[in-house]
């Protein structure tokens, strides 16, 4: 149950943890983030959530537009 990988990889995934499943052991730690900062962090950090993929899909250059809209 505990996140693993390099910091980016594991900060990314909380994150996602956060904004997307709204998981309850991720919450604290980036709602914290959140009243420090003043900023809505979901929507701040969506372009860094939409730029990685975990799991193997080696895809063609012309599949990539139907791998990025069925990822969200």
């Amino acid at each position: 149950g505990q996140l693993g990988g390099n910091a980016v990889l594991s900060f990314i995934l909380g994150l996602v943890d956060y904004c997307q499943l709204h998981d309850d052991d991720a919450t604290v730690w980036f709602q914290h983030i959140e009243n420090k900062t003043k900023t809505d962090l979901c929507s701040t950090a969506a372009p860094l959530m939409k730029a990685f993929y975990v799991g193997e899909w080696d895809y063609e250059e012309d599949e990539y537009q139907f791998f990025f809209e069925s990822s969200y």
